[in-house]
Order: C-alpha cells, then structure tokens, then sequence
C-alpha cells in the first residue's frame, strides 16, 4: 500500500526509480494526417441537388404559405359571419319578443280602455254619471304676464284667468 501511495504522490521529489517502476501505456504510432486542399462535404452534398430541383423547392413552400395565409383569411372571413349571424338572430329573437308583448300590452290596453269596464270600475267605487250636464268655456286673457327676465310666468297668468273667471260668473 505504501508504495501505490509513492507510485501516485504529486511530489516531484519522489523516489526516482518508485517513478521508474510505474509502467506507462505504450504509445501507438498513429498515422499521419494529409490536408488535401478543396472543397469540403457540405458543399458535395449541395451540390447532389440540382438548383432547378432548389429553386423548385422554393418556389413550392413559397406557393403552400401563400395558399396557408389566404386558408386562413378565409376561416377568419367565415369565422366573422358566423359571429354576425348570431348576433342578427339574437336581434331578431329580442324583436320577436318585444313585438309578442306589444301585442299583449294593445290588447290589455283596449281591455282596460273599454267604456263598460270604466262604468262598471267607478260604479263599484260609488261614482254615477250626472243627471245634467254643463259645459263651461273659459276665455283666456289676450293679454299674458311676463317675468322680468322675458320668460313666461306661470302663477301671473293663472292669476289672471281665475280673475277673468270670476269676473264672468
């Protein structure tokens, strides 16, 4: 154990034949290596394809996202009917029921707007009709009263109306 701790120690200043003693893997002969100017494999592979196959190539995914970009403008197109579809029959659906209760509304009008029913409502509230009637016309001054602003006042001219009025009676 002693010696495979000298065998690996760092120190320079071991024992020199423990450093002998440690056999080192022999060395193959590799064989030389020779630059051959030229043109490198990328460039043989490229030139395997024809530049009429390239540019045909190009020209093919160029016409396939032409034809992608106006798939979809299409979809986006329907897409947006289809919305605005839907929305004209929410309308028409909300017209059809607004019109399904005007209907019901004119009919309780006229149900609730009928003479007999108003006679037979105020007389279950005590009201009869007159035995005579008397119509009254009331003559407006020609004259009206104003404020000191211009303006129409509403208390002067019904002032002067009462007055008329109990000047006629």
């Amino acid at each position: 154990m002693a010696s495979r701790a000298q065998r690996y120690s760092y120190s320079s200043y071991g024992n020199a034949a423990v450093r002998a003693s440690v056999a080192r893997p022999e060395r193959q002969q590799r064989p030389g290596i020779r630059v051959v100017p030229g043109r490198g494999r990328k460039t043989q592979q490229v030139e395997a394809l024809s530049p009429f196959a390239v540019n045909l190539f190009k020209v093919v995914v160029a016409i396939a996202i032409i034809l992608a970009a106006l798939l979809a403008a299409r979809v986006a197109v329907l897409v947006s009917t289809v919305q605005s579809m839907q929305a004209i029959e929410a309308v028409q659906s909300d017209i059809e029921i607004a019109t399904a209760q005007g209907n019901e509304l004119e009919i309780q009008h006229s149900v609730l707007a009928s003479p007999e029913r108003i006679a037979t409502e105020a007389a279950a509230l005590g009201m009869y009709e007159p035995e005579n009637v008397t119509h009254i016309t009331v003559t407006l001054p020609a004259h009206e009263v104003y404020n000191a602003d211009g303006t129409l006042t509403f208390f002067g001219t019904i002032e002067t109306v009462e007055n008329a009025a109990a000047a006629t009676f």
